[in-house]
C-alpha cells in the first residue's frame, strides 16, 4: 500500500513539474523566433547577434553564481524571484518602446530567463530514477515543444502587424500560472546539498570525465545549430527568400513537428538500449546534411522549405533527447557544478554567433549554413568518443554527486 502512494506521489510531482513546464515553454516560444526580428527594429541586422551576445554573458555570470544562490536561497524560492524578474522584464518589453531602455531589458531577461530551466532541471533530477531517466526526458522534451509548434502559427497571425509588444505581454501572463503552480507544490521542496562551486576545480573534473565532456561538447553544437536557426532563419526567409510573417510562422510550427512526434519514444528506446552513442551519430548527420543544403533552395516554395526545416528537425530532436538522457543518467541533482556547465550550453553560442556578423561583410548570408553544416559534423566526432555503458571493457563511470 505504501508503495503505491508513493508512485501515485510521484505520478502527481511529475504531472505538476510537466505543468509547470508546459506553461513557461509557452511564455518562453511566444517570443523565441521574432526576438531576432524585435530587435533589428532597434539596431539593425548587423547588431542583432551583438545584442544576444551581452544576453549571453550575463547568462553565463548568472550561472557561475547559481550554486551560491541555491545555497542561499534554496532552488524552490530562487525559481520564484527568477520567475518574477522575467514577468517584470517582459512587461517592460511590451510597454517601453526607447531603445536603449529596450535593449537593457532585453538583455536583462537573456540573461536570467534560461536560469529558470536550469532550476526545474534540479527539481526533476531529484524525483527521477535514473534507469527511467530517458523517459521522463522525453516526455520533458516534450511539453517544451508542443508550445513550440502551436505558437509560430499564432504569432505569425498577431504579426500582420508589427504589434510585438502583444507578444511580450502574452509571455509575461503565462508566467502568472508558472508561479501559482510552482507555489502550490513546492514550497517545502526539500533541497540537495548543494556544494560550493570552484571554477577550476569543476571544470578539471568535467574535463576529465571524457564521457560527460563529450557529450556536452555535443550539447553545445545542438544549441549553436538553435541559435544560428533563430537568429538567422526568421532574417533569411523574411528579407532573401520573401515569405510573410504568416507563411513563416507555419513553416516554424510544420518544422518542430518531429520534437513532439519522437522525443518520447526516442527517450525509451535510450532507456531500452542504452545507445544514446548511436543515436547523437545518426542525428548529427541529419542536421549537417539538411544544414547545407538550405543555401542552394532559392525558390519560394513553402512545401519544399517545410520539407527541409521538417527534417532537419527530425535529427535535433534525436539528439536533443539523445545527449539529455545520457548526461542526466551520470549526474545528481546536487552535482551542481556540472549541470551549470551543461546548462550553459543554451547561452554560449550566443556569444560565437557574432562571428557570423562578420562574416556577413565577406560573403551571403545563406552561405553561412554550410559553414553551420560543417560545424554540425564536430558532433559525429564527439558522439564516437562516448563509450555507452556495458560495451565490453567499459564500466559505468561514477560520478561524485558534489562535482
Amino acid at each position: 500500500m505504501e508503495n503505491t502512494l508513493n508512485k501515485l506521489r510521484g505520478v502527481k510531482v511529475f504531472l505538476t513539474l510537466f505543468v509547470a513546464t508546459l506553461l513557461f515553454s509557452f511564455s518562453s516560444y511566444f517570443i523565441y523566433f521574432i526576438n531576432s526580428t524585435y530587435i533589428e527594429t532597434h539596431v539593425g541586422t548587423e547588431n542583432v547577434s551583438y545584442i544576444f551576445a551581452l544576453g549571453a554573458l550575463l547568462n553565463v555570470l548568472i550561472y557561475s553564481i547559481a550554486p551560491t544562490l541555491l545555497r542561499r536561497f534554496g532552488n524552490f524560492k530562487l525559481t520564484i524571484a527568477l520567475t518574477s524578474a522575467t514577468g517584470l522584464l517582459l512587461l517592460g518589453l511590451a510597454w517601453i518602446s526607447w531603445t536603449p531602455a529596450v535593449l537593457l531589458i532585453f538583455i536583462a531577461c537573456q540573461g536570467i530567463a534560461p536560469v529558470i530551466v536550469y532550476c526545474i532541471d534540479i527539481f526533476l533530477e531529484k524525483y527521477t530514477p535514473p534507469e527511467e531517466m530517458g523517459s521522463i526526458r522525453g516526455i520533458y522534451l516534450t511539453m517544451v515543444t508542443i508550445p513550440a509548434i502551436v505558437t509560430p502559427f499564432i504569432v505569425g497571425l498577431i504579426l500582420s502587424r508589427p504589434d510585438y509588444w502583444k507578444l511580450y505581454l502574452i509571455a509575461a501572463v503565462f508566467l502568472v500560472p508558472f508561479i501559482i503552480i510552482m507555489v502550490s507544490n513546492f514550497r517545502k521542496f526539500e533541497d540537495p546539498y548543494y556544494p560550493r562551486l570552484h571554477i577550476k576545480e569543476v571544470l578539471l573534473k568535467f574535463y576529465h570525465h571524457r564521457n560527460i565532456f563529450d557529450v556536452f561538447v555535443d550539447n553545445f553544437l545542438l544549441n549553436l545549430f538553435y541559435c544560428w536557426m533563430v537568429i538567422f532563419m526568421p532574417l533569411y526567409l523574411r528579407e532573401t527568400i520573401g515569405f510573410a510573417w504568416s507563411e513563416i510562422g507555419l513553416l516554424f510550427s510544420i518544422m518542430l513537428l518531429p520534437f513532439l512526434l519522437l522525443q518520447i519514444p526516442v527517450g525509451r528506446l535510450a532507456d531500452a538500449h542504452r545507445d544514446e552513442k548511436y543515436l547523437l551519430i545518426f542525428g548529427f548527420l541529419i542536421i549537417a546534411g539538411t544544414s547545407m543544403i538550405i543555401p542552394f533552395i532559392q525558390e519560394r516554395s513553402f512545401a519544399l522549405w517545410a520539407a527541409i526545416l521538417f527534417t532537419s528537425r527530425i535529427g535535433a530532436s534525436i539528439v536533443e533527447v539523445a545527449s539529455e538522457s545520457f548526461f542526466f543518467k551520470h549526474v545528481h541533482a546536487n552535482s551542481t557544478g556540472f549541470i551549470s556547465l551543461y546548462r550553459l550550453t543554451r547561452s554560449l553560442p550566443f556569444i560565437v554567433t557574432p562571428l557570423v556578423s562578420l562574416l556577413l561583410i565577406f560573403i551571403d548570408l545563406r552561405f553561412t549554413f554550410i559553414i553551420l553544416g560543417l560545424i554540425m559534423l564536430l558532433g559525429i566526432r564527439y558522439a564516437i568518443k562516448i563509450r555507452p555503458d556495458g560495451l565490453p571493457g567499459h564500466e559505468k563511470e561514477s560520478i561524485s554527486p558534489f562535482a
